[in-house]
């Protein structure tokens, strides 16, 4: 099964020939969502990304038989502790020459939302992985922004109450340059973990860049 917002969802035999279900209306959602599925429970969960405090945040569906969808509003979102350790964020990496620098460095554009969230249930709770972005200055056409991803982790029992995890430090934070690592700006947290015996294994996406900047590396993504 497969969750397409906004523009409906999709089955298939084999993971290679996909049906679009026509009789399902798709989620409303920005360019980012992520899609898991319950089984203890028997619930498909949906986060998609559509507005909130701070600019993006994340928004919850979920569904019994894959058909009928009950939205719940707003699930996840920055606050104002986001802003001020976000600002501190943007400082230490712009001091920091080990990590890749960014384009565009306008403190008067600096704010920090949730790009996307991957929820999963493992156990007795739910796993929750925000990805932060912090923007730092408008990208040069003016369209979007500059900035970087920090993946952050939280729990919750309901998926309506979230506890962020680890004083909200990066759970996936960036490589340093020069070691041939891929994830050195962007990063998006899964939809899901691997289970590996008693650990959870992340896949994740990463990129050297958010704005490309001179003479740019073109192979600049991969999974991580």
């Amino acid at each position: 099964k497969c969750a397409l917002p906004p523009h409906g969802f999709a089955v298939s035999p084999d993971g290679r020939r996909w049906t679009m279900l026509p009789d399902v209306a798709g989620v409303p959602s920005g360019d980012e969502a992520n899609f898991s599925f319950d089984e203890k429970a028997h619930l498909f969960i949906l986060t998609v990304k559509r507005g909130g405090p701070h600019g993006r945040s994340v928004h919850l569906e979920t569904s019994k038989d894959f058909q009928t969808w009950t939205n719940h509003g707003l699930m996840f979102h920055a606050d104002d502790l986001d802003q001020r350790l976000g600002r501190k964020m943007i400082k230490a990496r712009f001091a920091d020459p080990t990590l890749q620098q960014l384009v565009a460095n306008d403190p008067s554009r600096y704010n920090v939302d949730v790009y996307n969230m991957g929820v999963f249930r493992y156990e007795s709770m739910y796993i929750g992985t925000p990805t932060m972005y912090y923007a730092t200055g408008p990208s040069a056409d003016g369209t979007n922004t500059d900035g970087f991803h920090l993946v952050q982790l939280a729990c919750s029992r309901d998926l309506k109450n979230w506890k962020r995890l680890g004083d909200r430090r990066p759970f996936i934070g960036p490589s340093r340059v020069g070691g041939g690592a891929y994830d050195l700006t962007g990063m998006i947290g899964p939809s899901n973990a691997v289970v590996r015996g008693d650990e959870l294994w992340f896949y994740y996406t990463g990129s050297k860049y958010r704005r490309s900047p001179k003479r740019a590396d073109t192979d600049n993504g991969a999974i991580c």
